[in-house]
């Protein structure tokens, strides 16, 4: 009798030890598709995060690209002046000259 009650026992343990591990691989499994689906989802937020920060530059780009335009006609219109300026200074002389002469 005491070895069926060892028999019984050991059976016993042995379907418990086969549902706790089979428990155990289901909660794996589990696991397994939760970490599955959040790295997906840290996937797209580091793609969509990347896609702004392109954008970003892209915009940032465009915007020193338009500012060195801006300072090249700023430029070129300062040269412009300064060259004016000249030819009035020049044409001043000239007229204080003639201006002279004739007293």
């Amino acid at each position: 009798e005491t070895i069926a009650s060892l028999e019984n026992d050991l059976s016993f343990a042995k379907s418990q030890s086969q549902a706790a591990s089979a428990s155990a691989e289901e909660r794996a499994n589990v696991a397994e598709a939760k970490l599955d689906e959040v790295q997906q989802k840290a996937k797209k937020i580091v793609e969509r995060v990347q896609a702004q920060a392109q954008q970003q530059v892209a915009a940032q780009v465009a915007e020193i690209n338009q500012l060195k335009g801006e300072a090249a006609a700023a430029e070129q219109k300062m040269q412009a002046l300064e060259s004016s300026t000249a030819t009035a200074e020049r044409g001043i002389v000239e007229a204080r000259q003639q201006a002279e002469a004739s007293l």
